[in-house]
C-alpha cells in the first residue's frame, strides 16, 4: 500500500488538533491509541494527548498536537491505521484546509 499522504511531501497537517469522530464499528480506539485518556465532559485545560470521549452513544478521538502515531517520516501505523483515520483523504477539503491553516503551500 502507497502512502499517498507521506508521497505527496504531506508534513500531517490534519493529523493534529483534531476531533475524529470513531466508527461503531472500530475497535475501542485504545488499539490505535494505547495511552487515550478518557475524558467524562467536563474537563478543562487539557494538556496535548490524545483523549477518548464517549457521550450519547458516540465515541469521539480527540488528539490535542500532534497525533503520538506521527513520526519525522509520517504515521508509523499508516499500514492498520483505523478506518476512521483512512477517512481523512488526501486532497480532500478537510486536508486542504488544514494545510491553509498551517500555512503550507498547496500540493
Amino acid at each position: 500500500m502507497v502512502n499517498l499522504c507521506e508521497k505527496s511531501g504531506c508534513s500531517a497537517c490534519c493529523c493534529h488538533d483534531i476531533v475524529i469522530p470513531w466508527l461503531d464499528n472500530e475497535p475501542d480506539p485504545k488499539k490505535y491509541f494505547p495511552d487515550a485518556k478518557v475524558l467524562n465532559g467536563t474537563e478543562e485545560n487539557v494538556e496535548d494527548g490524545v483523549y477518548v470521549l464517549r457521550e450519547d452513544n458516540k465515541t469521539k478521538v480527540i488528539i490535542l498536537g500532534p497525533c503520538p502515531n506521527l513520526s519525522g517520516t509520517g504515521c508509523t501505523i499508516y499500514e492498520r491505521r483505523s478506518t476512521a483515520c483512512k477517512k481523512l483523504r488526501i486532497f480532500a477539503p478537510e486536508c486542504m484546509e488544514a494545510r491553509t491553516r498551517d500555512g503550507k503551500e498547496e500540493i
